[in-house]
């Protein structure tokens, strides 16, 4: 038998009762009513909701089964696994050891792809070749491989470059057929000063080098 609230469902401390807990899901089922808490646990078949709308067992806490286990957290190599349990009854805290709520196992994820990808990875950096010319200026060059390690079904390349280059310089002038040679001259200048003594106009020229030795 219940006792009713005194003035309706206005009870400072109120419960929602009902008449079945099932404890695999978590769920109260054939509301009784708003009562207060320990009037609707005199039976400990009850179950209650309280305000923050969790379905509770009136008998002795018990944990509930276990979840199945989830997916491995990652799509390839070596991650975790993990499962659920509630505690339910009046004091969540009072289940009897071990309290565990989660469980975790290893696991390795099963691909979209068989076997994984594998994205590249630079090795290191070659020496510099020698300078490639014996006068003038010349360009070293520096390779890296995409081997550490080599992308693989379907695995990003190595991101940036594998080349690099330094200028190298002999301190050897070249021997050259043509020296340079003069251009044309510019057209005069007019008088500076206008007039008078020491008045000077000018003209120049360039002298044109062939760099075509320099290679």
């Amino acid at each position: 038998t219940l006792s009713c609230p005194l003035s309706g469902t206005d009870t400072p401390f109120g419960v929602r009762c009902f008449a079945r807990f099932y404890l695999s899901l978590g769920q109260c089922d054939e509301e009784l009513g708003e009562v207060d808490e320990e009037d609707c646990c005199q039976n400990p078949q009850y179950g209650y909701q309280t305000t923050d709308g969790v379905c509770r067992s009136c008998g002795s806490p018990v944990w509930s089964p276990w979840s199945p286990w989830s997916q491995c957290n990652v799509p390839c190599g070596e991650g975790v696994m993990q499962r659920n349990r509630k505690c339910f009854g009046i004091e969540a805290s009072e289940c009897e050891k071990p309290k565990e709520k989660v469980e975790m196992i290893p696991c390795n994820g099963t691909c979209c792809q068989s076997p994984c990808p594998v994205d590249g990875g630079w090795g290191s950096w070659s020496p510099f070749s020698s300078c490639p010319v014996t006068c003038g200026v010349g360009l070293q060059e520096s390779f890296k491989r995409c081997d550490n390690p080599a992308p693989k079904h379907g695995g990003w390349p190595c991101p940036g470059e594998g080349r690099r280059t330094r200028i190298c310089l002999t301190n050897t002038h070249c021997p050259g057929t043509n020296q340079g040679t003069w251009g044309e001259w510019d057209s005069w200048t007019l008088c500076s000063p206008p007039c008078g003594d020491g008045s000077r106009r000018f003209r120049r020229r360039l002298c044109n080098l062939d760099y075509s030795d320099y290679r």
